[in-house]
C-alpha cells in the first residue's frame, strides 16, 4: 500500500455519501442512464423537462470533475489502468449530458398547446386541526415516603400541567379544471384560509419514581451500591398509540410530509405526493419500525450519545438544540471556507434521523432523547474521507458514543462488477480474473486493496481505532442496486488470523426498506457476501447475519439551514439502525457492543414477503421485539449479569399464598442476552390446603384430634397410654406426642420437604424441612345427662431448615395455632353435634430475602434486602354438624356436612364437605 495514498485520489471520485440523487417517482441508482431515467418517467412532459434540467446540472458538474482531474494528473499517470479509467467515466457523463441537452433540444419543437374548450370550477372545504406537542405550564417535584410491611418507600412524585394547543385552520379549496380539445384536462387547486381558531386542552399527569426502599430496621449493606443514572427509563412517557396521534411523529397524510417533500421536489403537487399509488404510503418510518412502543416503556435513548461521522450538522437547528456535546473535524475540508458547517445537508439529514426531538415541530428521530456527537469525515460535496472516518471512530469510542453512524461507502466501478460473478448460496466472487493484473489484484486484495491489513491501509486504520471498544458501527450497505454489500459494511465479516471477527461482531450493515412494495429498495444493495481470496471457504460469517433493514426511501428529516427536506437512500435507513442502538443502550447500559447488535439482529421482522436472508439479512428492525424479553427467563445466581442463572422457578404452595408474593410481585429476571426486566412473579405462590384431618369428623368418630401429628406424614403415631411415638423408616422425621391426664398435651415433630403442610421448592425461596414443638389443650365435659361439650387449642413453635443458596436468606421462628369447640346432643332420635374450628394456621413469622434488584453499568448485580411475613392474609374457619345413630344392635348410621369458608386462605373462598357412612357388624 505504498501508493495507496496516491491510488485514492482516483478511487475517491467513486466513493460517495450513499444517500444519492434519487428519481422520485420510480427510485433508481443515481449514477445510471439518465436520459432513460427521464424518458421513463410518468410524471407528464413538464416533469420530464425539470428532471432533465437537473441532471443536465448534475452530469455537467461530474464532467467539470472528470476533466479538472484527468488534467491534473495526465502527465504522470496516464499509462496506469485506473487513469484510462478516469477517462472512461469522464466520457460516459459527456455522453448522458449529450443525450439530456438532445432531449431538451427535441422538448423545444413540442407541437403548439392544445386549445381549451371549457372551464370547471369547484368549491370545497376541509378543515385542517394542528395538535402542538402538550408543553408544560406546571410543575410540582416532592419526595413522599410511604411506610408498608415494615418498610420505607421513597418516591420522587412529579406533577405536571400540560397544555395542547389545538389550531383548527378552515380552508376553501377551489378546484379549476381545464378541458382542451384533445381531450386532456389539466386541473389547479388554490387554497384560501377562511378562519382560525385556536383552544387549549389541559391533563395533569403524576409520575412516581421509587428512589429508595429501606427496612426501619435496616439489614446490613447490600454488597453493591446502585449506579446512579444507568438504566433510567425515561419519565413522563405515553401510551405507542397516543404518539403515533402527533403529526411529528407520524407523518404519513400530514402537511408536515407534504412540505419536507415539496422542499426536495418542488414540481409535485399534494395531491400526487398525499396518493397512495405514488408517495402516500411513506413517512410512517417510526411506526414501520415500532419506535413508539420502545418510547412508550421509557425508553427513548436518553444517556445515549451517537456519533454522526458524516458531513457535519446545522448546530442551530431546533431539532437538536442542547444535545451536541462535541464536534471534530477529520477532512481538509475543514480548513477551507466551509469549515464546520454543513454544507452539502446529508449529515444534517442523517442526525435528524436518528435523533430528531420529540418536540411538536417537524419530525422526530428513533431516539429523541439521546446525544449527539459530530465527526466531520465527508466534503461540502459529499465525498467521504474514509482514513478520516476510520480515525473518528477512534474519536468517538473515546467520547463514549455508544454508536457511530457512517451513511457512507465505496460504489464499486463498472470494470469491477462486471467481473464480479454469483458464486452460490449469496456469495459473489471474481472467479476468473484471468491474466487482468487489476482484477486479480481485486479478486486477492478486495475492490482497491480494501482488504488488505497493511501500514496506512483503511483496514489497519479501523482497527487501530475500533478495534478495542464496545461502540457499535452502522454503516450503510450503498445504493448500487447490487445483490452484495459495499465497503465499510463489508468489514462487518472480517476475521483475524485465529477465525475471530476483527471488530467483534459490532458492525452492522443498513440495507434500505421501501415502505409502498414492502422489499428492499430498488438501489439498495442487498445482503451478499463479497469473497476476497478464500474468505468465503475459510470463514462461515455472511453478510447476511450482519444486514438489517429500516426504512430508506423518502425520508423526511433536517435540513441544513433550517426547515425540512426529503431524500432517499441506504444513508437514510443507517441513522434509523443507530438510534435503535441508542435506544436499547439506554435499557442496559452495562450490555457490551457485540450483544446490542446481536439483539438488533435476532429481534428483525422476518415476516416480509419472500422474505430471503441473502436478499434482505435479518429481517426489518423492530423495537417492539428488541425491547421485549428475548429467550427463556432466568433468576441470576451470581453477583453478575453474565454469570450463572437459573430458570428453576420450582413449586411454592403456602396456606393463603402468604405474603411473601409481594417479594415476587417485582421479580428481576434475565434474559438471553443479560437483560435485566422485572416480572410479577406472585402467581407462582399457589394456595395450598394443609389441614390435615376435619374437626367435624374427629368429634363425631371420637377420635384423637392432634392437628399437628399429621404433618410428619412418614412417621405416624403408634403406641398406647398418655405417650405415642413414630419415626418414619429414614429416620428423617420424628413424631412424639405426650398428654398429661388433665388435658394438657406437648408435641414434637420434624418434617422433610415441608413445613406445616406447605412447600417452597424453588430457586426463588426452599425450605428443606422444620422442626416443630406445640403445646395444647382439649376437653370433653358433659354438662347434663343428653349434652356435652369439648373443644381444643394449641400452638406451635416451628424452626425452619433453609436453603440459604436460593433467595430465601433466614426466618424467624414460625408461630401457628388451632382451636375447636362444639357440642353433642343425645336424643331419642340419635345423636347430635355442632363443630366450629380454625385448622393450623401460621400466625406470624417474617423471613429475610435477598434478591437482584438493578445491574449496574459493569455488570454487577445490585442486590436488595427485605423482609416478608409467612401468615396468610385471610384466616380459614370451619362450621359442621354431625349426627350417629344405632340401628339395632349391629347396625350404625353415620353422616356429616362441613362449610369451609376463607378455603386455604383465600378471602370469600368457600367449600362445603359431606359424607354418610352405613356400619353393620356381623
Amino acid at each position: 500500500m505504498k501508493n495507496f495514498k496516491k491510488t485514492a485520489v482516483a478511487a475517491a471520485l467513486t466513493v460517495c455519501v450513499s444517500g444519492a440523487i434519487i428519481l422520485p417517482n420510480d427510485v433508481e441508482a443515481a449514477v445510471r442512464d439518465y436520459s432513460s431515467l427521464v424518458e421513463q418517467h410518468d410524471g407528464g412532459f413538464a416533469s420530464q423537462t425539470e428532471l432533465a434540467r437537473q441532471y443536465i446540472a448534475q452530469t455537467e458538474r461530474f464532467v467539470y470533475f472528470y476533466d479538472m482531474y484527468i488534467d491534473r494528473y495526465r502527465e504522470r499517470y496516464s499509462t496506469q489502468p485506473w487513469f484510462g479509467f478516469l477517462i472512461q467515466t469522464r466520457d460516459d457523463y459527456q455522453q448522458e449530458l449529450d443525450q439530456l441537452t438532445a432531449f431538451l433540444d427535441n422538448a423545444n419543437s413540442v407541437p403548439a398547446a392544445p386549445v381549451l374548450v371549457r372551464t370547471e370550477t369547484a368549491v370545497d372545504t376541509r378543515y385542517d386541526v394542528v395538535r402542538s406537542a402538550p408543553y408544560e405550564v406546571d410543575r410540582t417535584d416532592t419526595v413522599v415516603e410511604e411506610t408498608d410491611d415494615g418498610a420505607i418507600h421513597i418516591y420522587a412524585v412529579v406533577t405536571r400541567v400540560m397544555e395542547t394547543a389545538v389550531k383548527t385552520t378552515t380552508v376553501v379549496e377551489t378546484t379549476t379544471t381545464r378541458h382542451y380539445n384533445d381531450g386532456s384536462t389539466e386541473a389547479e387547486t388554490h387554497s384560501e384560509v377562511s378562519a382560525v381558531e385556536t383552544t387549549y386542552e389541559q391533563e395533569t399527569q403524576i409520575a412516581r419514581q421509587l428512589i429508595e426502599s429501606r427496612d426501619i430496621a435496616p439489614e446490613p449493606a447490600p454488597e453493591q451500591e446502585v449506579v446512579s443514572g444507568q438504566g433510567s427509563p425515561t419519565l413522563n412517557v405515553i401510551a405507542a398509540d397516543a404518539y403515533m396521534a402527533r403529526d411529528d411523529v407520524n407523518l404519513s397524510q400530514t402537511q408536515n410530509y407534504v412540505d419536507a417533500f415539496q422542499t426536495a421536489y418542488s414540481f409535485f403537487g399534494a395531491s400526487t405526493i398525499l396518493s397512495n399509488e405514488r408517495y402516500g404510503k411513506y413517512g410512517n418510518d417510526l411506526d414501520i419500525v415500532n419506535a413508539p412502543e420502545a418510547w412508550a416503556r421509557g425508553w427513548t435513548g436518553a444517556g445515549s450519545t451517537i456519533a454522526i461521522l458524516d458531513t457535519g450538522i446545522d448546530a442551530d437547528h431546533s431539532e437538536f438544540a442542547g444535545r451536541i456535546l462535541d464536534q471534530q473535524c477529520f477532512t481538509s475540508a475543514c480548513n477551507g471556507s466551509e469549515g464546520m458547517d454543513d454544507v452539502n445537508g446529508h449529515g444534517t439529514h442523517v442526525a435528524g434521523t436518528a435523533a430528531a426531538a420529540l418536540d411538536g415541530i417537524g419530525m422526530t428521530g428513533v431516539a429523541p432523547d439521546a446525544n449527539l456527537i459530530i465527526g466531520k469525515v465527508a466534503t461540502k460535496s459529499g465525498f467521504y474521507d474514509m482514513m478520516g472516518m476510520a480515525q473518528a471512530l477512534g474519536w468517538a469510542s473515546e467520547s463514549g458514543a455508544a454508536v457511530a453512524n457512517v451513511s457512507g461507502g465505496y460504489s464499486f466501478g463498472t470494470p469491477f462488477r462486471n467481473a464480479v460473478t454469483a458464486a452460490g448460496n449469496g456469495t459473489y466472487s471474481i472467479a476468473n480474473p484471468g491474466s487482468d493484473s487489476t482484477l486479480n489484484a481485486w479478486a486477492t486484495n478486495g475492490y482497491y486493496n480494501l482488504n488488505q491489513d497493511s501500514a496506512g491501509s483503511l483496514l489497519s486504520t479501523m482497527k487501530a481505532n475500533f478495534s478495542d471498544s464496545e461502540m457499535v458501527m452502522v454503516a450503510a450497505a450503498g445504493n448500487q442496486g447490487l445483490a452484495y454489500s459495499a465497503y465499510p459494511g463489508n468489514y462487518a465479516t472480517q476475521t483475524n488470523s485465529d477465525g475471530t471477527l476483527t471488530f467483534g461482531g459490532r458492525i452492522l450493515i443498513a440495507g434500505s426498506y421501501d415502505v409502498k412494495t414492502d422489499d428492499l429498495s430498488s438501489f439498495s444493495n442487498a445482503a451478499g457476501t463479497l469473497c476476497v481470496g478464500d474468505s468465503c471457504a475459510t470463514s462461515d460469517y455472511r453478510v447476511s447475519d450482519f444486514y438489517l433493514m429500516a426504512p430508506g426511501s423518502f425520508v423526511a428529516s433536517a435540513q441544513s439551514g433550517g426547515g425540512y427536506t426529503v431524500k432517499s437512500g441506504t444513508s437514510m435507513a443507517a441513522p434509523v439502525i443507530s438510534g435503535a442502538v441508542a435506544i436499547v443502550h439506554q435499557m442496559w447500559p452495562h450490555m457490551k457492543g457485540e450483544n446490542l447488535a446481536q439483539l438488533l439482529l435476532a429481534t428483525g421482522n422476518k415476516n416480509i414477503p419472500n422474505y430471503d436472508a441473502n436478499r434482505h439479512g435479518q429481517g426489518l428492525l423492530d423495537l417492539d421485539e428488541a425491547t421485549s424479553p428475548q429467550g427463556t427467563l432466568s433468576i441470576p445466581t451470581s453477583g453478575r449479569a453474565d454469570g450463572a442463572t437459573t430458570n428453576d422457578f420450582g413449586a411454592i404452595g403456602l396456606s393463603g399464598g402468604a405474603q411473601v408474593s409481594e417479594v415476587m410481585s417485582s421479580l428481576m429476571v434475565l434474559d438471553d442476552y443479560d437483560r435485566d426486566f422485572y416480572v410479577d412473579a406472585s402467581s407462582m405462590v399457589t394456595a395450598v390446603d394443609t389441614r390435615t384431618f376435619s374437626h367435624t369428623v374427629a368429634h363425631k368418630d371420637l377420635i384423637n384430634t392432634n392437628a399437628y401429628a399429621g404433618y410428619a406424614t412418614d412417621a405416624q403415631l403408634v403406641g398406647g397410654g398418655n405417650t405415642l411415638l413414630g419415626i418414619s423408616d429414614n429416620g428423617d422425621e420424628i413424631n412424639l406426642s405426650y398428654d398429661f391426664n388433665n388435658g394438657l398435651s406437648l408435641g414434637y415433630m420434624t418434617e422433610t420437604g415441608t413445613f406445616l403442610g406447605n412447600t417452597a421448592d424453588s430457586d426463588l425461596m426452599r425450605i428443606n424441612g422444620a422442626t416443630t414443638g406445640y403445646l395444647g389443650y382439649n376437653f370433653d365435659t358433659r354438662v347434663s345427662e343428653r349434652v356435652s361439650v369439648f373443644g381444643g387449642a394449641s400452638a406451635g413453635f416451628t424452626t425452619l431448615n433453609i436453603d440459604q443458596q436460593s433467595m430465601l436468606k433466614g426466618a424467624d421462628t414460625v408461630i401457628s395455632n388451632t382451636a375447636n369447640i362444639g357440642a353433642r346432643f343425645n336424643t331419642t332420635a340419635g345423636e347430635f353435634g355442632v363443630v366450629a374450628a380454625l385448622p393450623v394456621a401460621i400466625a406470624s413469622g417474617d423471613v429475610h430475602f435477598r434478591t437482584p434488584s438493578d445491574i449496574d453499568a459493569s455488570g454487577n448485580l445490585v442486590y436488595q434486602d427485605s423482609r416478608s411475613n409467612l401468615a396468610g392474609a385471610s384466616r380459614e374457619y370451619n362450621l359442621g354438624v354431625f349426627y350417629n345413630n344405632d340401628i339395632g344392635s349391629a347396625t350404625r348410621i353415620s353422616a356429616y356436612a362441613e362449610q369451609r369458608s376463607n378455603y386455604t386462605g383465600i378471602d370469600g373462598k368457600t367449600e362445603v364437605e359431606a359424607g354418610i357412612q352405613l356400619n353393620i357388624r356381623f
